[in-house]
């Protein structure tokens, strides 16, 4: 199982690092870990450069203009190639045992080709 996570990060320096972190220690380690500089305005594109690791796959992008968490989540989710794609905030420290309840993942996050549209 391949997971991305997806962070868009704006003006995040003092907490981007330990949400990075928390990712890297799961049990079941990142596919990848994309994450959107929205137009931060305080050293978080530093502290992330200090952070990457080459063992994993970052793509950070950073961003000039800040067009808000919602708009870098879709562009997170069109370029993500995991088989879960997860979003988190800046602020947000994973547990160090996603792998409990990654069997539970499954049944919530179907693969988007079972899902069907359906008119009235």
């Amino acid at each position: 199982m391949k997971i991305s996570y997806v962070l868009p990060v704006y003006n995040a320096q003092n907490n981007i690092a330990q949400c990075i972190k928390s990712l890297l220690k799961q049990n079941i380690k990142p596919h990848e870990i994309i994450i959107f500089n929205d137009g931060s305005t305080d050293n978080t594109g530093r502290v992330i450069s200090h952070i990457m690791d080459s063992e994993f796959s970052f793509i950070c992008f950073d961003q000039p203009e800040t067009l808000g968490a919602a708009v870098r989540r879709n562009e997170g989710n069109e370029i993500a190639t995991g088989d879960i794609i997860a979003v988190c905030d800046a602020d947000f420290y994973m547990p160090d045992n996603l792998d409990r309840f990654s069997s539970s993942i499954h049944l919530v996050f179907l693969p988007t080709t079972e899902y069907s549209l359906l008119s009235s």
